[in-house]
C-alpha cells in the first residue's frame, strides 16, 4: 500500500496580499474591561465579513495578566506581592505580566484570511518584527530572542522568562505575545515595556500603526466607524 503524504500550507514570512483592516484606540481602562473587549474582537471574526483588528490600549492600574490555561492562584499572590490592585485571565495564552506604564495591543484576524502567514511562529516573527524595526530606527539595539533550545517549563513571569520571537534590549524583555487559535478566528496580545525603553507611549501607537500598515497589512487603517478609530 502507498501512502500519500499529507498536503501541508507552507509557512512563509512574507505577506504579500493587501488586506483592509481597521484600528482601534482605547485610554486606560481596567483589566476585566481590556480584556473583555479584546474577547469581543475575537468574536466578531466568527463573521466571513470580517476584517482584521487592531486594537491600542493601556492599563487603568497595576494589574496581573494571566495566561488561559494558568491557575488564578499564582497570579493573585504575584499582585499582591507587586502591589497590583488586581490579577484578570487573558483570553490568549503564555504566562504572568505585571501592567502599570507600558502600551499593550491586540491583533484578531480571520483563521483562513488570505495573505497571512499559517504557522505561529511566523505570526510572532511578522508582529515582533514591526516593532524591532521601529526601535533600530531609533538607534535602539534590539534583539529577537531564539533560545537555543525548548526547556519544559511551565510559564511564570513572562518578562522575566522570555520566549521563543520575544524582543531584547540591553539585556531585558521589552516586547512579549501571546495567542489564541480557534477555528474561526486568531487573537494576538503583545505588550511593550514603554517605560523601559524611554518611548512615549502615544508616539509609538503611531510608529506601530505605520509599520503594520506597510509591512503586514500592505494598506492603511480603515476610517472611524462603530467605536474604532483610527490615529
Amino acid at each position: 500500500m502507498t501512502t500519500v503524504p499529507a498536503k501541508t500550507t507552507p509557512c512563509s514570512a512574507s505577506i504579500e496580499t493587501p488586506t483592509p483592516w481597521r484600528l482601534w484606540v482605547d485610554g486606560a481602562l481596567s483589566g476585566e474591561e481590556n480584556m473583555r473587549r479584546d474577547q469581543e474582537l475575537l468574536e466578531g471574526q466568527r463573521d466571513p465579513a470580517a476584517v482584521p483588528v487592531v486594537r491600542f490600549f493601556r492599563w487603568a492600574a497595576p494589574t496581573v495578566s494571566f495566561g488561559r490555561l494558568q491557575p488564578r492562584a499564582g497570579a493573585e499572590s504575584l499582585a499582591k506581592a507587586a502591589g497590583a490592585g488586581s490579577a484578570v485571565q487573558r483570553p490568549t495564552g503564555g504566562g504572568m505580566v505585571l501592567h502599570d506604564r507600558d502600551l499593550s495591543f491586540s491583533i484578531a484576524w480571520r483563521r483562513d484570511l488570505a495573505g497571512f502567514p499559517p504557522c505561529v511562529k511566523e505570526v510572532y516573527r511578522s508582529f515582533h518584527g514591526v516593532v524591532a524595526d521601529l526601535l533600530c530606527a531609533r538607534g535602539m539595539d534590539v534583539a529577537v530572542h531564539q533560545p537555543s533550545k525548548r526547556l519544559p517549563i511551565a510559564p511564570g513571569v513572562c518578562f522575566k522568562e522570555p520566549a521563543d520571537q520575544d524582543l531584547l534590549w540591553c539585556g531585558e524583555k521589552v516586547l512579549g505575545g501571546a495567542l489564541r487559535v480557534t477555528r474561526w478566528g486568531r487573537l494576538y496580545q503583545g505588550d511593550v515595556r514603554t517605560e523601559v525603553l524611554g518611548l512615549d507611549p502615544d508616539e509609538l501607537v503611531q510608529a506601530i500603526t505605520n509599520g503594520l500598515a506597510k509591512k503586514v497589512f500592505l494598506t492603511p487603517p480603515g476610517k472611524e466607524q462603530g467605536g474604532q478609530k483610527a490615529v
